[in-house]
């Protein structure tokens, strides 16, 4: 099985930490966040990948074509065949697809997966019943307030992507009153290659295809399918983020106060040593003294180092950050060259620093 994934875009929201890395790049719990997304391909046999680039196209490009994850411990990236192609300009969605035509036609079915969402969302379901439904594209959907905007009858079909409940309709089939409610679009979809005979060359977005379909064809033939599965979300901004990693933390190991994660695993003895809340630490090479307080959910990049009386509650370390005696933050993402709280995700320079040799401050104990 085949998948695109799409990794071409600026993630403007998620600045200051997209002025470093591609969103693509940006670690969750310590791994890019892009083999969070090869491994769940990976797990549906997935074993061809096509990457569209754009913004910081090289990083992206150098890391996929690279080693690299030996370092992240993705060792299915070995597995993986990808092909990757550059945008000089972002041609949308569709466009996207557009340029992998002679990779994706066949008779099979492929993925779309958006390169920032996080999910566990069960796609042999979905894969079953596009396939039961022989439609031309399966939406998977999610319960989410806020955004639910995609509306859809009782048997699956999708009426309108841009319809809110109780409003009306941006562009809905007029008529067709019965629907089993309205959800969000996750990013996650299933098309089959003879979508592609209604994608047009350069710039256009595939929802508003998919409306021309339904509006010209009726329903039918794009469908949506209630994704099934514990979480999902995107990290498209910087409150996201955080909260991605504090769900993540907490699904699969809910701990009480005092308990550290580490590797996947509890220990105890690290959480009488430190005043901890849920600690997710991600790699070799990490430093934590003593006299910090690590509170609510903190996730650690490999070669950290956390000094005296430093107090972290609710906060991502990216690898390599050395975070100075004193230092107090809460909700906020720290990097060796800048602190992005969430109340103002302003960029603080100059305040991180790496230290030449770590281990040999006699105040920090290595773990």
């Amino acid at each position: 099985m085949k998948a695109i994934v799409l990794a071409a875009g600026f993630g403007k929201r998620l600045r200051p930490l997209t002025d470093y890395l591609p969103k693509a790049l940006v670690p969750i719990l310590g791994v890019p966040a892009i083999d969070h997304v090869l491994r769940r391909l990976h797990e549906y046999g997935v074993r061809q990948v096509g990457v569209n680039v754009h913004y910081r196209a090289e990083q992206i490009r150098s890391y996929l074509e690279s080693d690299r994850w030996l370092e992240t411990g993705c060792l299915i990236r070995k597995e993986i065949k990808f092909r990757i192609h550059h945008e000089e300009q972002i041609l949308g969605t569709g466009g996207a697809l557009d340029n992998f035509r002679d990779f994706l036609w066949g008779d099979e079915p492929f993925l779309v997966y958006n390169g920032d969402v996080v999910s566990d969302i069960d796609l042999a379901c979905a894969l079953h019943f596009h396939q039961a439904r022989k439609a031309l594209a399966t939406l998977i959907l999610w319960d989410y307030p806020p955004i639910n905007t995609v509306s859809l009858d009782r048997e699956g079909n999708i009426t309108s992507l841009f319809e809110r409940p109780g409003g009306a309709s941006l562009t809905s089939q007029s008529g067709r009153k019965t629907h089993s409610g309205f959800l969000t679009f996750t990013g996650i979809s299933i098309l089959s290659p003879r979508i592609l005979d209604y994608v047009p060359s350069g710039y256009c977005e595939m929802p508003a295809i998919y409306q021309q379909i339904i509006a010209s064809e009726g329903v039918g033939k794009i469908c949506g399918f209630r994704g099934k599965g514990s979480y999902w979300a995107d990290f498209g901004t910087i409150s996201s983020y955080l909260d991605v990693h504090r769900h993540l933390m907490l699904l699969d190991h809910p701990q009480q106060t005092g308990q550290a994660l580490v590797d996947g695993h509890l220990h105890g003895e690290v959480a009488r040593r430190h005043d901890i809340g849920c600690v997710h630490r991600a790699g070799p090479g990490i430093v934590i003294s003593s006299r910090a307080k690590l509170l609510g959910f903190v996730s650690i990049g490999a070669g950290c180092i956390i000094e005296d009386d430093v107090c972290l509650e609710d906060c991502v370390l990216w690898p390599e950050t050395r975070v100075l005696a004193g230092f107090k933050a809460r909700r906020a993402v720290v990097g060796k060259n800048f602190i992005c709280r969430e109340e103002d995700q302003l960029l603080t320079t100059g305040q991180m620093d790496q230290p030449s040799h770590p281990t040999e401050d006699r105040n920090l104990e290595k773990r």
